[in-house]
């Protein structure tokens, strides 16, 4: 399975506060979270995650998991290659 990660830093003010996103491999979310750890690409903060769908997991490539995603942009571009499913996926554990 694919977790898709996103980190925010509630100490800084808002609209500053994204602290970036990374993609990992893992057997459930707390392994994806020891797996954002053990890559690196875990920044710290809270965190908000979710699977990413069997489907899609053909649109990540491996260059794209365990990497630390620290703009807007490059979310957008992992966004886009998974076929703007990401935003879906966020609005569903963010309301």
């Amino acid at each position: 399975m694919i977790f898709w990660l996103s980190f925010v830093d509630t100490s800084k003010p808002k609209g500053g506060r994204f602290a970036g996103a990374c993609l990992v491999r893992a057997d459930s979310f707390p392994a994806a979270l020891s797996e954002s750890w053990r890559h690196k690409c875990n920044p710290g903060g809270e965190v908000q995650g979710m699977q990413v769908p069997e489907d899609l997991e053909g649109c990540v490539l491996e260059g794209e998991l365990n990497v630390l995603y620290t703009t807007h942009e490059e979310c957008e571009k992992v966004n886009r290659a998974m076929q703007g499913r990401v935003s879906e996926l966020l609005e569903k554990v963010l309301h």
